[in-house]
């Protein structure tokens, strides 16, 4: 199980970090978050003895909520500068300047 979780911790990681798209950034972060409450809830299994908190369960939907929430804004942000710039590539738009 911790195997996996490192392993898609990577892909998230090569996702966001080599993606010039800002939908799949956005993607590979979302995957980061999730990946961070699969950490919490695995340590949170292994160090109690095999029972699961309640206040880890309460954690982590407060922060999964919480990504759902940010990532609704950043799409609506993303949708918004496709409309006025045309383009979704991450270099063009960090070339603009306020």
């Amino acid at each position: 199980m911790f195997f996996l979780i490192i392993i898609e911790f990577f892909i998230g990681l090569v996702i966001a970090a080599s993606s010039k798209n800002v939908i799949k950034i956005i993607i590979g972060v979302e995957i980061l978050i999730n990946i961070a409450n699969a950490f919490l809830v695995f340590f949170s299994v292994y160090f109690s003895g095999g029972s699961l908190n309640p206040l880890v369960v309460t954690i982590v939907m407060i922060s999964t909520i919480i990504a759902a929430i940010v990532a609704a804004f950043l799409l609506i942000i993303i949708y918004m500068m496709q409309e006025k710039f045309d383009t979704l590539d991450a270099e063009k738009i960090s070339e603009l300047r306020w």
